[in-house]
């Protein structure tokens, strides 16, 4: 079961906003007046806020793709541990005994993204993602014990919309959302289906050093052509 986020996430979204970390790679548009666009590269945190048995989570992950145009193409690896402390409850076997869930998981997503719209002030994009990844379900005692775990594999997907926007040539503001669905469980069934979006700061590196290389041009030029005579 999933649901949408409520308000205590809408609250951590505005708290966080400014503890996100930058991304770097070049922006949307900085190869719009180039007649052939050249790959670039993209590497940045990917980090997201969802929900995993009705339960926020926040999953930590890092993207590296390839650009080309309006579609990029990236593989990303993500994690997430999840301790439901929330959720204890007295053990069966001993009733003077307390036991607490926890999750880990860890999965791989090959991604593509297509920008639809493209603009010098906003782009908006589709995310698409399949994977695989490992699910690591353990029960604890009140004397940190494991005294059961499951292990299992799980085929994750999702889907979404995203949107940034580019007030300067050198920094810029995104955010998206989306639905990810669990297409397979195996050995262990852990309902990972739920709701995500994320929102973070990005830096242009590229246009960053174009222009301080371009101001650095305009130095040496102004300092090789020899001064007025004065007469």
């Amino acid at each position: 079961m999933s649901r949408k986020p409520n308000a205590r996430g809408t609250v951590l979204f505005l708290l966080c906003l400014a503890q996100l970390p930058a991304l770097a790679g070049p922006p949307p548009d900085s190869t719009a007046s180039r007649p052939n666009p050249r790959l670039g590269l993209v590497l940045g945190f990917d980090n997201r806020f969802s929900f995993v048995r009705e339960s926020p989570v926040r999953i930590y992950g890092l993207n590296v793709g390839v650009k080309y145009h309006r579609s990029r193409f990236g593989l990303g690896g993500y994690t997430l541990r999840k301790d439901y402390r929330d959720h204890t409850y007295v053990s069966v076997r001993n009733r003077q005994d307390t036991v607490r869930p926890c999750l880990n998981l860890a999965f791989a997503t090959p991604n593509f993204t297509y920008t639809f719209f493209n603009s010098r002030w906003v782009e908006l994009c589709a995310p698409l993602e399949v994977g695989v990844g490992n699910s690591h379900f353990t029960l604890f005692n009140t004397r940190q014990e494991v005294i059961r775990e499951r292990r299992g594999l799980f085929v994750p997907a999702a889907a979404g919309l995203g949107m940034l926007v580019k007030p300067t040539r050198w920094v810029g503001f995104s955010a998206a959302a989306g639905y990810r669905k669990s297409l397979l469980e195996t050995d262990f069934k852990g309902d990972f289906d739920g709701w995500y979006y994320c929102y973070r700061v990005n830096v242009f590196l590229g246009n960053l050093l174009d222009d301080y290389r371009q101001q650095r041009e305009r130095k040496r030029y102004k300092a090789a052509i020899p001064p007025s005579p004065e007469f």
